[in-house]
């Protein structure tokens, strides 16, 4: 049966990837050789105003309704991704271990490298296992 319409709208910013990246110059470009050689379906640039209005004016009243959620990529988060979530926590343990009083910055060594602080006079404080 196919795409019952004439019209889709569809969302485009860059070539490879969705989010996060400058539009893709050429896209353009494409879009006019691909409609001066005639090849089908047309493709027009629009805003989301003029897109949405061509959809409701060509298929308005055929469009089933839906109930429920729908979400866009986003919504996957930590669910889609344990391992990544894993790591992730582990570091934010780790860094706040690091920068606890027992291991934290030393003043006096450079670029302020964690060091256990063990009050020597490479240390700040002259009190072992206080932050410097």
């Amino acid at each position: 049966m196919g795409y019952p319409h004439d019209v889709l709208t569809i969302s485009v910013t860059h070539q490879w990837r969705m989010d996060n990246d400058p539009p893709f110059p050429h896209l353009a470009e494409f879009v006019a050789a691909w409609n001066k050689l005639g090849l089908k379906p047309e493709l027009r640039f629009a805003t989301v105003s003029q897109a949405v209005r061509a959809m409701e004016e060509a298929i308005g009243d055929k469009v089933p309704e839906h109930t429920g959620g729908f979400t866009d990529w986003w919504a996957n988060g930590t669910a889609s991704a344990p391992r990544e979530v894993a790591a992730s926590r582990l570091a934010k343990h780790l860094l706040a271990a690091a920068e606890s009083p027992l291991w934290g910055r030393c003043q006096n060594r450079p670029g302020g490298v964690p060091m256990l602080c063990t009050g020597t006079s490479a240390c700040s404080t002259n009190t072992p296992g206080v932050r410097a």
